[in-house]
């Protein structure tokens, strides 16, 4: 018979067997919450980069199509921070990978995006 320590097939544990940081969860859900809150203020704000081409007239030479590409790139910005963090999150919660990186990411795509939109709403009027 063998020794229980030798030649057993038994792995070590995996990264997958370890226990759910509870701090790491707690701290992503505070996050997400938190980017969540900043995408809702930046999509309730993003309809006003319309508003960059009210001064526009015939022959203005405005490029009054900057102003839907500003609102695109905001809202799209966000639902891609808020929606691909969400999946990272459980998917790092599933592989026990530390979760509170993906929020925290979300939470500061949020605010590029809607400021990288509203450049573009700024360029209407050259």
């Amino acid at each position: 018979m063998a020794h229980p320590g030798y030649g057993s097939t038994a792995h070590p544990p995996t990264a997958a067997a370890q226990p759910m940081r509870t701090w790491d969860l707690v701290l992503a859900i505070v996050l997400y919450v938190l980017a969540v809150a900043a995408g809702l203020l930046a999509a309730s704000i993003t309809p006003f980069f319309a508003m960059a081409s009210d001064s526009c007239g015939a022959e203005s030479g405005c490029r009054e199509e900057l102003a839907t590409w500003g609102i695109l790139v905001s809202w799209g910005g966000t639902a891609v921070a808020l929606g691909g963090g969400l999946v990272m999150m459980i998917l790092a919660a599933v592989k026990r990978w530390q979760i509170w990186i993906w929020p925290t990411l979300a939470l500061v795509l949020v605010p590029v995006s809607f400021l990288v939109g509203m450049a573009l709403a700024e360029q209407v009027t050259g």
